[in-house]
């Protein structure tokens, strides 16, 4: 496996100064990961996230993951805001080895989340499944952008999951 390059949520300001080029490259994985939403939206969601991206990056940007831990003390969840393959490295397993390097990160107690849009779903629901993540199905009522996501979650210990009028309800199961 390939080294990464882990940029933390509070280098984010620097490295974008520093490193234009591999910010932009960036900001199309976001697009692609969550359409109809603005720049504005996503540079926020970019500054809020820490990242981890192949090592080479600048020169030749591959993959990342970029992912949201500011809510772990408060509800144990990381939350993924973006995981993306550029095209021509698709199907050389990057995208599995990123949510596997997450998981090892995650603690028992910690719950990875990733919200995906619903018209990217059916392409990503195979991927995620494959990884261990659960779902509902169902789709949440539409953000304040008018979006609406289908959430998937793991935990290294069994959970399960029931969708109510507030959102997913997450509750462990006893073995």
């Amino acid at each position: 496996m390939d080294p990464l390059l882990i940029v933390k949520n509070n280098e984010n300001h620097t490295w974008k100064n520093e490193d234009a080029q591999s910010f932009n490259s960036l900001m199309i994985g976001y697009q692609e990961c969550m359409p109809d939403v603005d720049k504005n939206f996503l540079e926020q969601r970019f500054y809020m996230n820490t990242h981890f991206l192949n090592s080479d990056f600048k020169n030749t940007p591959k993959y990342f993951i970029a992912f949201d831990d500011s809510t772990v003390k408060e509800n144990g969840i990381v939350a993924i805001s973006a995981l993306y393959v550029f095209p021509e490295y698709r199907n050389s397993k990057h995208g599995k080895m990123l949510i596997e390097q997450l998981k090892h990160l995650a603690q028992n107690n910690i719950i990875l989340q990733v919200a995906i849009h619903v018209e990217k779903e059916k392409d990503l629901r195979s991927f995620y499944k494959k990884m261990g993540f659960s779902t509902t199905g169902v789709a949440n009522k539409p953000d304040t952008l008018g979006i609406s996501y289908i959430d998937y979650f793991w935990k290294i210990t069994p959970i399960k999951l029931s969708f109510t009028k507030n959102g997913t309800k997450i509750e462990p199961v006893l073995v």
